[in-house]
């Protein structure tokens, strides 16, 4: 038997339900909801909050604050591998520094070879040889 935030018991028999009525659903959703940076009082989602919010999802992933993420905007407008759009965080995935800011490409790209410099020598003499 389980119990809702508010003490009373959970009927529904779905696993994923943690309110006992809509009334609390809609209540905890507005709480959660109500905990974003910036939400308007209404709750009504602008293209200012999302983009603020975007920029908070990804600060959060790697510790920076909306500020560090500004100054890292600020100092790495473009990607720091082909000067296209910055958009993403690049970061160690060792030891989780963050290191500039690329593109989504680029950004993947080194995903992708797994930030070895082994493997992206060995790409870079594969199309050498291979042009």
């Amino acid at each position: 038997m389980r119990t809702c935030v508010c003490g009373n018991i959970i009927t529904s028999t779905r696993v994923a339900t943690k309110y006992c009525s809509k009334t609390c659903t809609d209540a905890g959703n507005r709480t959660v909801k109500a905990r974003g940076p910036g939400r308007p009082p209404n709750g009504e989602r602008t293209p200012e909050f999302k983009a603020q919010f975007a920029k908070y999802q990804r600060g959060r992933r790697y510790g920076l604050s909306l500020e560090e993420i500004d100054e890292l905007m600020i100092r790495h407008p473009v990607c720091a591998i082909c000067g296209g759009e910055a958009q993403a965080i690049d970061h160690c995935h060792e030891t989780k520094k963050v290191r500039a800011m690329l593109c989504h490409s680029c950004n993947r790209g080194l995903g992708c070879f797994k930030d070895s410099i082994d493997l992206l020598e060995s790409a870079l003499d594969y199309l050498a040889d291979h042009k």
